[in-house]
């Protein structure tokens, strides 16, 4: 397909309409997931929804029952789990604002080692306020007990105790906290008993320290009927625990994350409500949360905006919208209407920029941790709404002025890629006339035998020299290759796998070059200048992919680890098909490498045969001796001086033909 019919049916593709796209969307997922067509119709028209007096939700089991009881008609094959988040507090050892500031200056010219957040901005204070802040902090921490840190020393004359279990032990170096740790706390009563008996060791005080409070956040992901079994127990009279809003995938049994790339479908709306804060109406910071919920009953009510289904009292307010599922896919529209419900509500201390997909809201039965009170929620209704007439009655104008705003940056787009298909098809046109001049092509353009035995391997200029000179570079540059190359192959059609590609060449090039972010980011819009049309802007496109940066940093960190897949698992990503990898280099299966090898290897031969045909063919011309003539010549002249100087040492025969003295040696043979 031609870049030209291509770009025809961009443009057609622009005039589709929002249900004929995502009916398309679907259509390709139902054939790997299967077909969810029912899920997505239970949604109900607003006239049509069923309202009933305020019901009590008495546990989270009952929650979940509420906003996830969709799963049970879910024909497919979707891995769908529902989050449950808690959080608790970890003692770690905390270090002085002094300490800190030591750790800091040995770590300033070390790459990545300056990630963590200090307790100040040291670059802009100087030695003697950092001290100051030190002292203050210390008289804060001063009524705090000092926990004692032992360590442990092995004696001279140790005793074979335990060798097999621990080496170690034995040889008697490591760090004695680290010896403390593992070999005497981690040792059964009666080890311990031993070593302080025999005296094979010697424990003493190394330092104290002060342990501080560090929070920490934990996810674990269950099925629907898990949920029913276990939530209640899990939550019910703890502090700080949550439910995730949205459904998710997990890859595994074992590991699942709270991200928006792993939605499965968009099941709620929701607001959360802080009428406490700054951000709400100075006459509603007093109130309580149920006050506060009748007022915002009465403000939807006014502006026509549908009641919600569930309200969550805590210290604040958390309200529910239960609309039919909609695919992931529809997340821009979802983060639409969200926004809309937060502007009606801003007032009462909404946040409109809160529009992430994957937030963790109260669970009933748990408890708040700053008003030890329980939370409580109340539901209204049974039914969903349809999410579709929600959004045409509130946000259809605004979508409209986005997708008209997008729609132009589209067609500049795809302007911009046509004027380079022209000049790239004149390129190729001045490169054609010159190769006919210079007797490569033929009239029809078809090669001849000049061009065939002149061709040369061409090595793409991706792989630098920087490239070659370690192997994870040279690796990191062949897939990089891979992917400008199988997109010069898809004539920018890069439909399904734009951002992963971007997002790898940025990753891969920061690999190659240190870090390099400048580089990172040419050589990625270099790739994004390519496509056809891009699904998104260069702006969003940036924020996709900023997570390469991380995993840059983590790759520095351990080594070998990060986003080095192997090419089976890129070939999967990419969606290279088996007619694109009988054109493929460098991202190859081992049947097309072996094919390359072979297709170089015939090359050589041909050009190696043509350029001895062509040497010999010089040779006569210019009048040169051939290897055999120059011998028989050589040999001549040593019987020539021979015949005359019988009894010449070789040294003497070198010296006066000048021929080399090795070449006498082995020629002598021959005489």
């Amino acid at each position: 397909m031609g870049i030209k019919h291509i770009l025809d049916d961009s443009y057609q593709s622009l005039e589709l309409s929002r249900e004929e796209i995502y009916a398309e969307l679907e259509r390709k997922e139902s054939r790997t997931w299967g077909d969810r067509g029912a899920v997505l119709q239970m949604g109900k028209k607003m006239s049509e929804m069923v309202f009933h007096e305020g019901k009590k939700i008495h546990s989270a089991r009952q929650q979940v029952e509420l906003l996830f009881n969709w799963f049970k008609k879910c024909p497919d094959r979707r891995t769908r789990r529902i989050g449950k988040h808690w959080s608790s507090k970890a003692l770690e050892e905390r270090k002085s604002v002094w300490d800190e500031y030591q750790n800091w200056k040995s770590c300033q010219d070390v790459p990545f080692d300056n990630e963590q957040v200090w307790s100040c901005k040291f670059e802009l204070l100087s030695e003697e306020e950092i001290w100051e802040r030190h002292l203050k902090e210390e008289e804060k921490w001063a009524h705090v007990a000092d926990e004692v840190i032992y360590g442990m020393l092995f004696q001279s004359n140790v005793e074979k105790f335990n060798i097999e279990k621990d080496l170690n032990v034995f040889l008697g170096n490591g760090d004695p906290e680290r010896n403390y740790r593992e070999h005497f706390l981690g040792a059964t009563f009666e080890e311990r008993e031993e070593m302080l008996r025999k005296k094979t060791v010697i424990i003493e005080e190394k330092r104290r320290i002060k342990r501080k409070e560090v929070p920490q956040f934990h996810s674990k992901f269950i099925t629907y009927y898990q949920a029913l079994k276990v939530m209640k127990a899990w939550t019910h009279g703890r502090m700080t625990q949550y439910i995730l809003t949205n459904p998710v995938y997990v890859k595994n049994k074992e590991k699942g994350r709270r991200i928006t790339e792993h939605l499965t479908e968009l099941h709620v709306l929701y607001a959360e409500i802080d009428q406490y804060s700054e951000k709400a109406n100075v006459a509603y910071r007093d109130l309580t949360a149920q006050q506060v919920g009748k007022l915002i009953i009465d403000k939807l009510k006014a502006v026509g905006f549908p009641l919600p289904t569930e309200i969550i009292y805590s210290r604040g307010i958390q309200l529910y919208w239960k609309i039919a599922p909609i695919p992931s896919y529809m997340l821009e529209e979802w983060k639409v209407l969200m926004q809309h419900v937060n502007e009606v509500l801003a007032e009462f201390g909404a946040d409109a920029k809160a529009l992430d997909a994957v937030r963790v809201l109260r669970a009933v039965g748990s408890v708040h941790e700053k008003t030890d009170e329980t939370i409580t929620g109340v539901s209204f209704s049974d039914d969903r709404y349809d999410f579709d007439e929600l959004f045409d009655t509130f946000c259809k104008l605004r979508w409209e002025q986005t997708q008209k705003e997008e729609r132009e940056k589209r067609i500049a787009l795809l302007k911009k890629q046509e004027k380079h298909a022209e000049a790239s098809k004149e390129k190729v046109f001045s490169k054609k006339k010159w190769m006919i001049e210079n007797g490569y092509l033929d009239i029809a353009g078809n090669p001849t035998e000049a061009y065939n035995v002149n061709k040369k391997k061409v090595h793409s200029k991706r792989l630098n020299e920087e490239a070659k000179s370690n192997f994870w570079n040279y690796v990191h540059a062949n897939k990089r290759a891979g992917i400008f190359w199988l997109c010069s192959i898809r004539v920018g059609h890069m439909e399904g796998c734009r951002e992963f590609a971007c997002f790898y060449v940025r990753y891969l090039t920061l690999c190659m070059t240190g870090g390099n972010s400048i580089e990172a980011l040419r050589q990625m819009r270099d790739l994004y200048d390519r496509f056809v049309i891009a699904s998104y802007t260069w702006d969003e496109m940036l924020e996709r992919t900023k997570s390469a940066e991380d995993a840059y940093k983590r790759w520095v960190k351990d080594e070998r680890k990060g986003y080095n897949y192997t090419t089976k698992r890129l070939i999967k990503e990419l969606g290279i098909t088996e007619q694109e990898m009988k054109k493929m280099r460098y991202i190859v299966t081992p049947e097309r490498s072996y094919e390359l090898t072979l297709e170089y290897n015939r090359s050589y031969k041909s050009e190696k045969d043509y350029n001895s045909k062509h040497y010999e063919k010089r040779r006569v011309e210019s009048g040169k001796l051939s290897r055999a003539e120059q011998k028989a010549v050589r040999i001549a002249k040593i019987q020539e001086y021979l015949n005359g100087n019988p009894g010449a040492s070789q040294r003497q025969i070198a010296d006066d033909t000048g021929i080399p003295q090795q070449t006498v040696q082995r020629l002598l043979k021959e005489c």
